[in-house]
């Protein structure tokens, strides 16, 4: 009965916040909670339509510098479908990227995940976007990129 509830509720959990937002309350703090491989994992499985899952990390100086861009494109195309979740790979847990999705006033929610989803996840360089369109990973982009660039692509992603 245990393992049946987990199966229902966990992914109901899950998607609420994917779509709700982490930590948004009346103070408009976009709080960094921590998520295991397993909670990723089945999160990226949930058929969601459009997503992009941002990779990240505190001491990446181009991470940081798209940081802006990506919320921006947030802003726009959530309203269209796409949902932007961002994952912190950083060493020191969700208090090393906190200051920044603070500075930044990052409005999709972004959990740290820790360098153990480096390995699983094959990540080879940040920043990497993975768009992932109804559960499957359909595109690595790996890099900065401008935000017209990034722009280009959600675009395209959400035809």
């Amino acid at each position: 009965m245990h393992r049946f509830l987990q199966r229902i509720f966990l992914p109901a959990a899950i998607l609420t916040v994917l779509f709700v937002g982490v930590g948004n309350g009346a103070t408009g703090k976009n709080t960094v909670l921590s998520i295991d491989l397993e909670q990723l994992d089945q999160m990226l499985a949930i058929d969601s339509g459009h997503m992009a899952i941002v990779f990240m990390a505190a001491w990446c100086m181009p991470c940081i510098e798209e940081l802006p861009a990506v919320n921006a494109l947030y802003e726009k195309y959530s309203a269209r479908g796409l949902h932007i979740l961002g994952l912190s790979l950083d060493m020191g847990g969700p208090e090393a990227i906190q200051p920044f999705i603070d500075q930044h006033q990052v409005r999709f929610p972004v959990y740290w995940v820790g360098e153990k989803a480096i390995k699983a996840y094959k990540i080879r360089g940040i920043p990497l976007i993975m768009l992932v369109e109804n559960g499957k990973i359909t595109e690595r982009i790996v890099g900065k990129r401008k935000k017209s660039d990034l722009d280009t692509i959600f675009a395209e992603f959400l035809k």
